[in-house]
């Protein structure tokens, strides 16, 4: 690998325009992917949670739902006691 690969490898984090470079992805396809996340991750990250709107829907759905009861009248006497 050339020195200068080596070099545009270390300014991945600092210029994200060194991701435009076709040699980055050729001398290590993960190191460029985990780049992309990382510059990724602080455009997400700038966002305001007001940002997210979660809106409530009322949904009425019928199923038959099997519950496991106990038998309180089945008491069995403890050889222990």
């Amino acid at each position: 690998m050339r020195v200068s690969t080596i070099e545009l490898l270390f300014t991945i984090r600092a210029n994200p325009f060194v991701l435009l470079r076709p040699a980055a992805l050729q001398a290590t396809p993960l190191l460029f992917a985990l780049a992309i996340v990382l510059w990724a991750l602080q455009i997400v990250v700038s966002f305001p949670p007001g940002a997210i709107t979660v809106t409530t829907v009322q949904q009425i759905s019928y199923k038959s739902i099997t519950v496991p009861t106990f038998n309180a009248s089945f008491v069995r006497s403890s050889p222990f006691l």
